[in-house]
């Protein structure tokens, strides 16, 4: 059972990268519904990921945890396409994208730090990952005006996220704490990127399509990492 759960899940999560591609390209050709499809199709790849490891997780609480925080990645993703489909005022789908993406890393946290405990690494590791992503962000240039201040309150959060996996390695390493570590800076990666992408004067087609092709990733491994937690 759990080899062929692994092999499909390796499989959605390969397809929700592809799709995630796919719909980068169409973003740039202006093809603006498909391009949602195909985000949305994405972001369901990885949360039938996570649906399929909670049922056959052996910790029902770090479990719900993790899907819950993958759910609210889903529900970020639909309302930061939203407005390339729907009518209405842009900043508020943003504005509700952030807030989904903030929980959800608040989710991981409370579910790593109830199933593994807290450590001072955890704060360690989030203050270097985020002194990197400000170091990194002033050096391109980046000028995001008003939303400055909000866009670095989110990156702590995410480095927040991704420093608590980082000390799960110091606490109890397993094969699933380097899933959901790598799918946390992967996060970091992936934010910081679109951040970029978004207000620093360079940009190209790399940068636009590493957003997603990071993006994608993380949200599989950190699923997938559910899959191995129940073989430790």
């Amino acid at each position: 059972m759990f080899k062929f759960l692994l092999i499909m899940e390796i499989v959605l999560a390969v397809f929700s990268f592809c799709l995630g591609v796919l719909s980068s390209m169409l973003t740039l050709n202006k093809r603006w519904a498909p391009a949602f499809w195909m985000k949305m199709a994405a972001s369901l790849c990885f949360l039938m990921i996570g649906f399929l490891n909670a049922f056959y997780s052996t910790d029902g609480v770090f479990a719900v945890g993790v899907l819950a925080g993958l759910f609210y990645g889903f529900a970020g993703d639909a309302f930061l396409a939203a407005p390339s489909v729907l009518p209405g005022r842009p900043r508020i789908y943003q504005a509700g994208g952030v807030l989904c993406f903030a929980m959800g890393h608040v989710l991981y946290c409370a579910a790593m730090i109830g199933y593994y405990g807290i450590s001072v690494w955890a704060f360690v590791f989030a203050a270097l990952l985020l002194g990197g992503v400000l170091l990194w962000t002033t050096a391109a240039k980046v000028k995001a005006g008003p939303l400055h201040l909000p866009g670095a309150v989110y990156m702590a959060f995410v480095s927040m996220m991704a420093g608590t996996a980082l000390s799960v390695l110091i606490i109890r390493f397993s094969a699933a704490a380097v899933l959901f570590a790598a799918g946390g800076l992967l996060f970091v990666l992936s934010d910081t990127l679109l951040i970029l992408n978004a207000f620093s004067p360079k940009k190209g087609l790399l940068l636009h399509y590493s957003v997603l092709m990071t993006y994608f990733p993380a949200q599989s491994l950190i699923a997938l990492s559910l899959l191995l937690l129940a073989q430790r």
